[in-house]
């Protein structure tokens, strides 16, 4: 059973009606992790605010359909929202100190989030958190509920912000660059709690990353994004050992290594800027690889005996 499907999803800005999020499609199987990665300005973090119903001002889900456990959300609004948030699809954000609520304590938070999705009290819920706090590997649960998230690390608050989104067990949680904030230690932490949350649950998870080192230590699946287009979709295992798109294999080359060979030599960057285009493949000003007709057309998707889909006109 799919618990996520995303059909040609197209998000756009209202006053140029430039498309953001471009002919978008992909599905995701309960306890899959799935990776959308690109570079910033991909539209990756866009799609996931258009699947949890949480456009800004002035982006609009232009067509396409958000199949949330069986409904589509494409066309709710926020009144209908508020009965899935939490329920069928939880996120945690990138910037976990604007997620939280500033004048509020962190057990304020952790309540108010367990008593909306349970019918105890407030000793109840002050259980929970507690509880929940010590799994996650606090070992002062009560000095936490009692702090306020400027008082805490971003790697603390980060972890609160993913009991949040864990407490009403929704059927896929979205990860908008959860460990960018932190340092290297604290990612190796973070990206395990998905992890375990994801494995222990059956939940599904869809992390949004431009760390493609990231996304190969815990994807099982892959839609690398440019210019608001996916390029290349599959099993990871297939994508990063044998990337089909250019632009996936520019983003492989950039990962640093410990091969000794590599030492004194400068990392492969990807050349250029991105720059809209209206017409044909995103890529094409920066690829090696492009012809006149990536200028003229966008490629029709090719998918290959591993399951893998990729469009591009010269692979």
């Amino acid at each position: 059973m799919t618990v996520l499907s995303v059909k040609n999803l197209v998000v756009t800005a209202s006053s140029s009606r430039r498309r953001i999020v471009d002919d978008l499609s992909f599905e995701v199987e309960p306890g899959e992790i799935l990776a959308i990665v690109g570079e910033s300005g991909s539209g990756k973090s866009t799609a996931c605010l258009a699947i949890i119903g949480l456009l800004g001002e002035g982006l609009e889900i232009e067509s396409g359909v958000i199949d949330l456990a069986g409904t589509d959300v494409a066309g709710f609004d926020e009144r209908a929202w508020r009965s899935q948030r939490g329920n069928t699809v939880g996120m945690i954000f990138q910037d976990s100190l604007a997620a939280l609520n500033p004048v509020r304590t962190i057990g304020f938070q952790l309540r108010e989030a367990w008593q909306k999705h349970n019918s105890g009290g407030r000793e109840a819920a002050s259980d929970w958190a507690r509880k929940r706090l010590s799994s996650l590997g606090f070992t002062d649960p009560d000095a936490i509920l009692r702090a306020y998230p400027h008082e805490l690390s971003g790697g603390m608050r980060q972890r609160v912000c993913a009991a949040i989104a864990y407490t009403g067990e929704p059927d896929v949680v979205l990860a908008d660059e959860p460990t960018t904030a932190l340092d290297v230690s604290l990612q190796g932490r973070m990206l395990r709690l998905l992890i375990d949350e994801t494995r222990a649950t059956g939940n599904a998870l869809v992390l949004v990353s431009h760390d493609m080192a990231v996304v190969e230590a815990v994807a099982d699946h892959i839609v690398v994004m440019y210019g608001g287009r996916a390029l290349e979709r599959g099993p990871a295992s297939v994508v990063l050992a044998e990337p089909a798109s250019p632009y996936t294999r520019a983003l492989m080359n950039s990962i640093p290594t410990l091969d000794p060979d590599s030492r004194g030599h400068d990392l492969p960057t990807i050349a250029g800027e991105y720059v809209p285009v209206s017409s044909g493949c995103p890529f094409r000003e920066r690829c090696h690889r492009a012809s006149d007709i990536c200028s003229q057309e966008f490629p029709p998707a090719q998918t290959d005996d591993h399951g893998r889909t990729f469009w591009c006109w010269n692979p």
